[in-house]
């Protein structure tokens, strides 16, 4: 596996390893309250992902298949102009003082619609996570710079596979830094 791709793979271990030690500081409940009714709870940011992956699952099947039918030898792996913007903009929000920057409303079809148990959440997500290193796997020595991926949450914009597999966890990581500022650590508050 590439470097790039390595680091790929790292970035959702990251991921992953942070939503199990918020998860692991939580009850059920405190999952699923809203502390604010303007934001989600840490549930549905979870639920949130859980749909955003799943979207993602047979457009980066269909691109993998596609950069296998290409074949040839992949040098190093490029994010092309489209997928370096979007990978800015949908990582960690930048804050002035108390206001997050760059906040954008989610399309319905991945508003999460609650009602699922946080375990079961958890077990998607980490059912989602290991299919999703599996494909970045799966990647190494195909050019997947050179296939498309259609956004799930925009469909006019198409970014490559190396960039789609970039925005996933800059996305993850979003919303895992929003569903930790609702149960920030004991004296952090």
């Amino acid at each position: 596996m590439t470097e790039e791709l390595g680091r790929v793979v790292t970035a959702f271990d990251s991921a992953s390893r942070r939503l199990h030690k918020l998860a692991g500081r939580l009850i059920s409940a405190q999952a699923a309250e809203r502390r604010d009714p303007n934001r989600w709870s840490v549930a549905e940011h979870v639920a949130h992902l859980n749909l955003t992956s799943e979207a993602f699952v047979p457009l980066i099947e269909n691109a993998l298949m596609e950069a296998g039918q290409i074949g040839g030898e992949a040098g190093h792996y490029r994010r092309d102009a489209i997928g370096w913007l979007v990978s800015s903009v949908v990582g960690p929000q930048m804050r002035i003082g108390g206001l997050r920057i760059g906040c954008v409303k989610t399309p319905p079809p991945f508003v999460p619609q609650g009602g699922r148990p946080f375990p079961e959440i958890l077990v998607e997500f980490d059912r989602l996570q290991g299919a999703l290193v599996s494909f970045v796997r799966s990647a190494a020595g195909l050019p997947i710079d050179q296939v498309y991926v259609e956004s799930p949450f925009n469909r006019r914009v198409r970014y490559n596979l190396y960039s789609t597999f970039i925005i996933i966890p800059r996305h993850q990581i979003r919303h895992l830094v929003h569903a930790e500022d609702l149960w920030p650590v004991a004296g952090k508050e």
